[in-house]
């Protein structure tokens, strides 16, 4: 039984979240608090397994919550799935509680809340955020980053889900600001919110980062955050990609589609393609990771240990598709490698680049 808190000063929000954790036999609700402080005396008394948390609260709002946790309960303090307007501000303000420590986020909006889309994704994510994590596996993966001496790439593709912007911030701001090898992303998360991850990469990165648009080359330079809700994938000719940002197959569970992107990237790059799959729930990546791999690319995946859902790395790890199981520090290590060791020059190199734009 997963034991839930419930963190929101709106009571027909926190009705609407109780009512949908009601129907499930494997979830209860355990308390509910109004505002971030009471909150966390709730968590100390009743030690929930996960929490669910508002953003803007009185007395304590979301961010603040977070941070008072890490400080007051450490190691103790529950995962964490914050529940946010789907406003440009609240996505916002979701993208930076991630960076603080929350595990996953949730939009909401009172024509989304009460329907069965959004209680199918609240309980989904609340199961695989309070699930403990699986401390090893049974694949016989090197726990070293490979050796890339001699090799040459021409894209570099980057899945996530259920805990990686964190992740994803490591390695993106790893990357040099003249990087050879252009990098795609794709997150699962809807469109307001992979907006505003991209939005706030490209402050914090010494790289340019952009929203993925339909029709846009291929640049050494840049890093694609692909589009929630939507697939972006890779066409035309190693000398001459471009990304596809169109409509997802109505059968499609995750959108951005981790498959798709690496799928299409080993069709194009072959053995020159690099996939990195990080932390989350479900396999997508599995598919497109051995793909990459048969084609004699490379894939690398974040060791279990690390990851909040060890759910879409595992398979590509127990299979052997994965070179290397690495922590988020030796894959943004790794990832840095990668970029520069593109098939031409980094863009702008020795040309006095200056600082890139939004």
């Amino acid at each position: 039984m997963t034991r839930v808190l419930i963190i929101d000063d709106s009571s027909f929000v926190r009705r609407v979240l109780e009512r949908a954790m009601s129907q499930q036999m494997d979830l209860r609700v355990v308390g509910e608090a109004v505002n971030g402080r009471d909150g966390i005396d709730q968590i100390k008394k009743l030690r929930p397994d996960a929490v669910t948390l508002d953003v803007e609260m009185p007395v304590m709002d979301g961010l603040a919550t977070l941070t008072a946790m890490k400080q007051e309960l450490g190691e103790k303090a529950p995962p964490v799935l914050m529940c946010s307007t789907l406003t440009a501000e609240g996505t916002r303000v979701a993208i930076e509680a991630l960076h603080r420590g929350a595990s996953d986020v949730i939009g909401k909006d009172s024509a989304t809340t009460q329907g069965a889309g959004f209680q199918a994704e609240l309980v989904s994510k609340l199961r695989a955020i309070a699930a403990k994590r699986v401390a090893s596996c049974s694949g016989n993966v090197s726990k070293k980053p490979p050796a890339l001496q001699g090799r040459r790439f021409g894209v570099l593709m980057i899945g996530s889900s259920t805990g990686g912007p964190p992740v994803v911030e490591e390695m993106v701001r790893a990357l040099p600001a003249r990087h050879s090898v252009p990098v795609v992303v794709a997150q699962h998360m809807p469109s307001q919110f992979t907006a505003s991850l991209a939005e706030r990469l490209n402050e914090l990165s010494p790289t340019k980062v952009v929203l993925a648009k339909h029709g846009m080359p291929l640049q050494g330079g840049t890093v694609y955050i692909a589009e929630g809700g939507l697939n972006t994938t890779i066409a035309g000719g190693r000398t001459a990609a471009s990304l596809q940002v169109r409509p997802a197959p109505a059968s499609t569970i995750f959108k951005p589609n981790v498959d798709a992107l690496l799928s299409s990237g080993a069709q194009v790059f072959g053995q020159l393609a690099a996939g990195v799959v990080v932390t989350g729930m479900g396999d997508d990546g599995f598919i497109g990771g051995s793909q990459i791999a048969k084609a004699g690319g490379l894939v690398l995946t974040q060791s279990p240990e690390t990851c909040v859902v060890f759910g879409m790395p595992k398979k590509l790890t127990e299979t052997g598709t994965s070179a290397a199981s690495l922590s988020p520090a030796q894959l943004a290590q790794s990832v840095r490698q990668i970029s520069e060791l593109g098939l031409s020059p980094a863009p702008g190199a020795g040309a006095g680049v200056t600082r890139r734009s939004a």
